[in-house]
């Protein structure tokens, strides 16, 4: 079955880059190069995630994005081929918030 793993679907920084890798696999387990994947995001009223897919050409495809700028609960789905979500999808990430800026914190 087709599988997503990496740190991209856990706790990101928020505006931070995060990345994980999708294996696409037949029923056999066997690595299935040559199809397509979609990657989005929910919900859509967040910060949208400038995600960028690179295939592999192994059956693998990596996946990139920017965390939005506000920490909170995204869902990236994840589908192959004709909209079927892969095992797992839609994933909960927690976007964490980011280092301190000093430009944006105050003291009193």
């Amino acid at each position: 079955a087709t599988r997503a793993e990496g740190v991209g679907l856990c706790k990101p920084p928020a505006g931070q880059v995060a990345r994980f890798v999708v294996r696409g696999r037949d029923r056999f387990n066997n690595p299935s190069p040559g199809g397509s994947i979609s990657v989005y995001q929910a919900p859509r009223n967040m910060t949208p995630m400038d995600l960028t897919v690179v295939d592999a050409g192994d059956g693998d495809y990596h996946v990139s994005y920017t965390a939005p700028p506000e920490s909170g609960r995204v869902a990236l789905s994840v589908a192959v081929e004709g909209g079927v979500h892969i095992y797992n999808s839609p994933f909960t990430v927690f976007v964490m918030p980011g280092p301190v800026d000093t430009n944006t914190s105050d003291c009193d």
